[in-house]
């Protein structure tokens, strides 16, 4: 019988795309159509499945898997789900970009993890236990499933059992090939080698392929930069911002790498599903993945919030971020923020001595939850940008002066002290509620962070722990603070005081669909988008030039920018003309339908016919505008059966295992994701307030309907609801121009 099995870190990542079926835990058996990357040696009770690129110092996925391992008292059906969790959890710890999903109830205490096994229910509360650091080695060990929660202190851990194991792998290394003969419609071994759909990346080519044949003249302009001056890279969805920046990071490494230059480059995301992206991109690129193993150079690729937790050393600690994905810590915030707000309202100390002495229009604002949401997404950037950056509490000193001081014109409009009591009154129940979770949020986290920045420690350690270049994508999605990060990440900061520093930027500020970018700007100025990096003057370089969608779709983004309000951005704000060599293909389509019932009932049967009809060759995702209709579809038990919800960005690991399926979500889940075909639904009149253009709830509807409608690349799908006053104003310039033609 089994014991143990031992995965090398290279045959982790090669799993992760694999799809497993509940025979596979029988023996672990592996095809010959996998022998060229996962080898399988068992060697007494022991079972090793690594690649040709395993060492004695390669970092060792354990699993306990004998008569009272994880996989004891699993049903069939969640044994696959609980290998895929080991998995997650073991490329987060390898360095990986990807993070645990928000319903995994993840625990941390010292070197100990634990996370539900499978999805929790009134009868399975099952949790896998880690250590992430068995007898203080890179290794990490899945030792435990527990059904009682009897916490860590409670459950053994073998080290034995993981020593014995450990230890073999120079053996397993020396040993020859044990996988069987290849499977056949008649003998499968549950296991089948998939590369998820956001992980694949066009061409195999590498990046020197790249550099010489496929970047446009300008692409090749900023990966040509030298590292003397910071530069922005700006252009519309579906540029190539990405690919530029991937280029650029492999292509001065390997020029550093021949000059035996040592230098460490870091490559930031605002999220962790961008950051695999880019990895992806990489190894793609470098087929071999020798970039990762350079004798001079390092790269690393890690969101912000990967980042910040690594620095500040918080897997050490008993509390954790409450996320470590931008977009899904937000949007947790927010329905935190929600919750704490519907609490004071119950609260007559709230609402008639603070909110009753407050300003008509912010009073009734609070009070509908129909027309709270923006102003709470403005509260929201108000913690991040001033209360939790300036560490400002109710009852101190700095709370004292927020109250009566001056404000920038950047800042939240509260021109009364009432008004800026009740934020901080929201604040004070905001940090409570957190505390009582155990958690921080991301704005807490950003502000220790630039603190640490800034900290006599950082200083003795930059030299070694900073960075000689740093590259940004998604640049839109970062808050004033965060982006206040970048220029303290490089090595002796201080010697740069008379040098420029060599900080790569990439952003589409039409993409931002919330206000964390455009709020922090003094109005007129668009310079100060990038100031607030602290790294001076920048050389500017703009994509024009499309490759990743249709002429057509192009020509109907076009057309839709000029529903953007122009927001005093200045020179940072211009009129989107895209130029591309793709394939023609068919016209943007409108459908009306007489309500959202019938919206759906059409919508969804279509799209799920078609991903079927496709094979899984083409990818097919339906994207609504509007989320509060997302989230009552998603409970809408009669299309159910037609989609795979993608309702967080941890969800996106997902889609590599959905052939023959079509994927349901909100384009800010899917950002950097293509499809091949898209219905974008509920683009109605009601969405948008007319007399109002310029009003962030009118800003946000307009850069969600440009990112979803620049998620399609070869057909792309409108609909709206006549019940709902019919389809939104923005599509007019598109209806008239015939880049959207009614269907």
């Amino acid at each position: 019988m089994i014991k143990t099995l031992i995965i090398d870190e290279e045959t982790v990542n090669v799993l992760s795309y694999a799809s497993i079926k509940p025979l596979w835990f029988t023996d672990y058996q592996i095809p010959l159509s996998l022998e060229q990357r996962i080898k399988r040696v068992q060697i007494s009770d022991k079972l090793f499945l690594i690649s040709e690129k395993t060492t004695s110092e390669s970092k060792l996925l354990v699993i306990k898997v004998n008569s009272n391992g994880i996989f004891s008292e699993l049903d069939n059906k969640d044994k696959s789900i609980a290998f895929d969790r080991v998995i997650t959890i073991a490329l987060s710890q390898f360095g990986e970009s990807i993070s645990p999903g928000k319903g995994w109830g993840r625990y941390v205490s010292g070197k100990k993890l634990s996370i539900y096994a499978t999805k929790r229910t009134q009868k399975n509360k099952n949790r896998l236990y880690f250590d992430t650091s068995p007898i203080d080695t890179n290794h990490i060990f899945a030792y435990a499933l527990d059904s009682n929660n009897n916490g860590f202190e409670n459950i053994e851990v073998d080290e034995s059992l993981f020593l014995d194991s450990v230890t073999l792998i120079d053996e397993a290394i020396n040993s020859s090939w044990q996988n069987t003969v290849e499977a056949d419609d008649k003998t499968q071994y549950g296991i089948e080698l998939t590369e998820d759909l956001y992980r694949s990346f066009g061409e195999c080519l590498n990046f020197e392929q790249w550099y010489e044949n496929k970047l446009t003249n300008e692409q090749r302009s900023f990966v040509d930069k030298s590292y003397d001056e910071p530069v922005r890279l700006k252009g519309a969805a579906g540029t190539g911002k990405t690919l530029a920046l991937a280029v650029k990071i492999l292509k001065d490494a390997y020029r550093f790498e021949t000059e035996k230059k040592q230098k460490r480059l870091l490559f930031v995301t605002h999220s962790f599903v961008t950051a695999q992206l880019v990895e992806d991109m990489l190894n793609s690129m470098d087929s071999e993945m020798n970039w990762k193993f350079l004798e001079h150079v390092k790269i690393k690729i890690v969101s912000l919030y990967d980042l910040a937790q690594e620095l500040l050393n918080y897997n050490l600690k008993k509390f954790t971020p409450i996320s470590k994905d931008g977009k899904e810590g937000r949007k947790l915030q927010f329905e935190i923020l929600e919750e704490v707000l519907t609490k004071k309202l119950l609260e007559a100390k709230f609402k008639v001595g603070v909110l009753g002495k407050c300003g008509d229009n912010f009073k009734s604002a609070m009070e509908s939850k129909e027309s709270r949401k923006p102003l709470l997404l403005e509260i929201l950037n108000e913690f991040a940008c001033v209360l939790d950056a300036e560490n400002i509490v109710m009852g101190s000193d700095n709370g004292d002066k927020y109250l009566t001081s001056s404000r920038e014109n950047w800042q939240m409009h509260l021109p009364t002290e009432h008004e800026r009591r009740a934020v901080l009154e929201l604040h004070m129940g905001f940090r409570k509620y957190l505390k009582d979770l155990n958690v921080l949020s991301m704005d807490q986290m950003i502000a220790d962070l630039n603190r640490y920045l800034m900290s006599h420690e950082w200083n003795h350690i930059c030299e070694d722990e900073g960075y000689d270049g740093v590259f940004v994508d998604e640049l839109h999605c970062f808050t004033r603070p965060e982006r206040m990060v970048f220029h303290e990440l490089f090595r002796l900061n201080k010697s740069f005081e008379t040098k420029k520093l060599p900080l790569f930027m990439a952003y589409d500020i039409k993409q931002s669909v919330d206000d964390n970018f455009i709020c922090t700007v003094k109005k007129g100025s668009g310079s100060a988008l990038i100031n607030s990096t602290n790294v001076g003057k920048t050389n500017l370089v703009e994509l024009t030039q499309v490759f990743r969608y249709t002429p057509e779709i192009a020509k109907f983004l076009s057309d839709l920018d000029g529903s953007f309000p122009a927001l005093d951005l200045a020179s940072e704000w211009s009129e989107l003309t895209l130029k591309t060599n793709t394939p023609s293909g068919a016209i943007p389509k409108l459908s009306l339908y007489s309500d959202p019932v019938d919206l759906i009932d059409n919508v969804f049967k279509l799209a799920s016919r078609q991903a079927r009809s496709l094979s899984g060759k083409k990818t097919v995702a339906i994207l609504c505008s509007n989320f509060d209709l997302f989230e009552e579809y998603l409970i809408a038990g009669r299309i159910k059966k037609y989609y795979e919800p993608i309702s967080s960005r941890d969800d996106v690991t997902k889609l590599g295992r959905l052939k023959g399926k079509c994927i349901f979500s909100m384009p800010e889940y899917v950002a950097g994701l293509q499809f091949d075909m898209v219905y974008l639904i509920n683009l109605d009149k009601v969405e948008v307030d007319e007399d109002n253009p310029s009003c962030g709830a009118y800003r946000r509807f307009v850069s969600r309907v440009y990112l979803g409608a620049s998620r399609a690349k070869e057909e792309l799908h409108i609909s709206a609801c006549e019940s709902r006053q019919g389809y939104s104003p923005i599509l007019q310039p598109a209806l008239s121009s015939n880049s959207l033609l009614m269907s």
